[in-house]
């Protein structure tokens, strides 16, 4: 019999639709089922940092999980060093900060509110409150193939 390989993506900042997937995983291929991450775990719902979070300690707990970047885990990075919040390649006229793309969801998981400021304004705000992504190790914790 073949061990399962499970996959999960597009978790946008869904703390809680995330922790239901790993328990159906737990309960169905056990704790130390492999799982491969499809990317987007931030943007949009209200638990982006608490979604990378859970995600950095998997990985220091070794656990045998492979995740992959998407569109949506470039955008924070990017934003944090260079200010740039036109990160999107597919609607590069939409501040990442717009909830159609869902910077400002992921921003207020951090404590910090978008809504009406310029985004120079609160870059040093930003830089301050997510310390994973200021880092240069930020890219690697998270594998840094694009999907």
């Amino acid at each position: 019999m073949t061990t399962p390989i499970y996959a999960i993506g597009d978790i946008h900042g869904h703390l809680d639709h995330l922790e239901t997937a790993l328990d159906r995983i737990h309960s169905d291929g056990g704790p130390d089922a492999e799982i491969v991450f499809l990317g987007d775990y931030i943007d949009r719902g209200p638990a982006s940092a608490q979604v990378l979070d859970l995600l950095i300690q998997a990985k220091a707990d070794n656990h045998p999980w492979t995740m992959l970047k998407g569109n949506h885990d470039t955008y924070l990075p990017l934003f944090i060093k260079d200010g740039n919040a036109y990160g999107s390649h597919g609607r590069p006229e939409t501040s990442w900060f717009d909830p159609i793309l869902g910077g400002d969801a992921a921003m207020a998981s951090y404590g910090i509110n978008v809504q009406d400021r310029d985004p120079a304004d609160f870059l040093a705000e930003a830089r301050a409150a997510v310390p994973q992504a200021s880092a240069p190790a930020y890219p690697s914790r998270i594998k840094s193939k694009t999907t």
